[in-house]
């Protein structure tokens, strides 16, 4: 059993996000007592999901999962390209010490979730599995992006993968 993500947003001051984020799966501290519950309801194995796309405390939410009984992580990162002169690397390097800092507090494997689109996907799914990951999950397809003029600032737009793209 794969669980709803719990995001990075969730962790922020509360005062720079939206009040909704704080509670979106009812919150980090629900979502340990869901993991614990289903855990205890079902005897396969339970897998929480993170998903952020920077440093943080987020990050260290991990050992909380570890300790309500998960039987693994699934580790969310997106690169976030937003500095023109950051160099590709730079970035792969950011994602993997993430990456890292995850799997060296737990005790339970990590698999990581991530897009397909770096310039040398092979190489960085060998620096994550260097980092400590167990395993990797590539996105079936891209978030598509888009600028609110009238905010100032982009947006995002999940939808589900069409059937036509499968095996694609």
């Amino acid at each position: 059993v794969v669980l709803p993500s719990i995001f990075q947003e969730q962790f922020s001051d509360p005062d720079k996000v939206d009040p909704y984020s704080r509670i979106y799966n009812a919150g980090p501290d629900r979502y340990l007592r869901v993991v614990q519950e289903i855990k205890r309801l079902v005897s396969v194995p339970v897998i929480a999901s993170l998903n952020g796309f920077c440093d943080g405390e987020w990050l260290d939410f991990a050992r909380r999962i570890d300790a309500y009984g998960a039987d693994a992580i699934e580790l969310n990162v997106q690169p976030v390209i937003a500095d023109p002169r950051e160099s590709a690397d730079a970035i792969e390097t950011k994602l993997v010490e993430m990456v890292r800092k995850v799997c060296d507090s737990v005790a339970i494997p990590v698999a990581v979730k991530t897009t397909k689109r770096f310039t040398n996907l092979a190489n960085v799914l060998r620096r994550f599995q260097s980092a400590g990951a167990a395993g990797v999950v590539l996105f079936a397809h891209d978030l598509h992006w888009d600028v609110a003029i009238d905010q100032l600032h982009w947006t995002t737009q999940w939808e589900l993968t069409p059937v036509d793209s499968v095996g694609a």
